[in-house]
């Protein structure tokens, strides 16, 4: 069991790496701007695994279905804060130091210590057990809520005046789950694995993407339109996926 645990994270580690390496590839080839590569490449290959993927995949598989979801996102979350922040700072703040910085940022050591305890058994305080269960049943309803306000910063002019949302859309939500999902079946992992992966990979846009790239000198326009798109457009995509691996 735990090989097959082990395996959800690093398969999301290659999944996040390639999908940077295609968004670059297509970038080039439409002519993108550094900047213009910059924040579609950041904006389109990480994708909302917690607050829309979690709830989906606890519905569609159950608590294992969970538990598999936090792992990729821990995969996913490791490229995310090291990667995909030095593609988005300018050339002068990369350094070596920050990189590895990045690494021990608030959201990774959240990550490594829930795992932690999880697969350690360790027992918590019952105060502390009754906070966390506490603060984990309103997780859904407040990322609904956090949606919500996304949904809000953008006008259906804004995505329907953009082309680059339309391919954005078509490579988060078409085009990465199906290469997950086909490249999965090559080989013999349990289908629990490969339809919790491809779930994921058919998610929208990660939801705190907007504020990230505020944070580090971009508008944040592109990924409010972005998350917008994506969110409405996944209600015709998502079946397909789940009719594949459910």
């Amino acid at each position: 069991m735990l090989k097959q645990y082990l395996i959800v994270p690093v398969s999301a580690l290659i999944i996040t790496v390639i999908s940077i390496a295609i968004i670059f590839l297509i970038s080039n080839l439409f002519g993108y701007s550094k900047k213009e590569k910059e924040e579609f490449t950041f904006v389109t290959v990480f994708s909302n695994n917690i607050f829309v993927g979690a709830p989906i995949c606890y519905a569609l598989f159950g608590p294992q279905g969970l538990i598999l979801a936090i792992l990729y996102d821990f995969g996913m979350q490791l490229i995310l804060w090291t990667v995909g922040i030095w593609i988005l700072k300018d050339s002068s703040q990369n350094s070596e130091s920050n990189f590895f910085a990045n690494i021990f940022s608030p959201p990774i050591i959240g990550l490594l210590l829930g795992l932690t305890v999880v697969f350690s058994g360790i027992s918590l305080p019952g105060a502390i057990s009754n906070i966390t269960e506490s603060i984990g049943g309103i997780t859904v309803p407040l990322a609904m809520i956090f949606i919500g306000l996304q949904l809000a910063k953008s006008t259906i002019s804004e995505v329907m005046g953009n082309k680059k949302i339309y391919l954005l859309s078509v490579l988060r939500l078409l085009v990465f789950p199906g290469i997950v999902y086909f490249s999965l079946s090559l080989f013999p992992i349990q289908a629990l694995l490969r339809g919790v992966m491809t779930i994921l990979a058919a998610m929208p846009v990660f939801a705190s993407s907007s504020v990230i790239m505020e944070k580090y000198g971009h508008k944040s326009d592109f990924a409010s339109a972005a998350i917008f798109a994506t969110i409405v457009f996944m209600g015709f995509t998502l079946p397909i996926f789940i009719w594949l691996t459910v």
